[in-house]
């Protein structure tokens, strides 16, 4: 006997959570490895690990088909979900200010009602260069180390030039900022700034001559 689908036999797959992540170099989809990590909120700023691993576009855009999807629809109330994202070769930018994208309101859906909230577009998560990440040969590059008036390393500063090229250091304060636009010879002032907290500081590099070494950054 074949099995025969009745007409009002359906099955919907929403996800109301997806990112899109791009390379702040190629302004594309990042092409080094990067993973996501899914956490539910159980308590004001409590978050648990969930085991799903994310759907993965050839655009970049990270998705989670099926979350929230429930069989006691309407009793459950919306969720809140983060993601956080990882990689050897990138440092996510809302590391700036927060440990992973937030997800207001995850509703519950079912086969014959949808979420009560759909996003109309992805979020963008832009991935910011670490020092591991492969810098074509033509790119100049400026590598160092954020500290704090101890000489603390300082993870997730922000390190900018002129607001143009970003990157964020590392949990060892590290970083590797690409010049893409000065000049070939110039006198080019770094910021640096712990969004986190406030502090900031800045180096001034004489362009060629201080690309062959390391600098330090100190926040105050």
């Amino acid at each position: 006997m074949a099995w025969r689908p009745l007409p009002d036999e359906q099955r919907f797959l929403y996800s109301q959570v997806a990112l899109r992540l791009l390379d702040d170099l190629t302004e594309s989809a990042p092409t080094l490895p990067a993973a996501a990590e899914l956490e539910v909120e159980q308590d004001t700023g409590l978050w648990r690990t969930v085991d799903r691993t994310p759907a993965v576009g050839p655009s970049g855009i990270l998705t989670y088909p099926g979350l929230s999807r429930t069989a006691s629809f309407p009793q459950e109330s919306f969720r809140r979900y983060r993601v956080k994202v990882s990689s050897v070769f990138y440092r996510p930018a809302y590391l700036r200010e927060k440990d992973g994208v937030i997800f207001d309101r995850v509703h519950p859906y079912d086969d014959r009602n949808p979420p009560a909230e759909i996003r109309a577009r992805p979020k963008d998560v832009w991935m910011l260069p670490s020092p591991a990440y492969p810098l074509p040969g033509h790119i100049r590059v400026i590598r160092g180390v954020v500290v704090d008036g101890d000489q603390v390393p300082v993870a997730n500063a922000e390190v900018n030039w002129q607001e143009r090229e970003f990157s964020l250091s590392d949990e060892l304060g590290a970083f590797a900022l690409p010049l893409r636009w000065p000049a070939l010879k110039a006198s080019v002032t770094i910021d640096a700034m712990d969004h986190r907290t406030g502090r900031t500081g800045e180096i001034t590099v004489e362009l060629p001559a201080d690309l062959s070494h390391g600098h330090l950054i100190t926040v105050n």
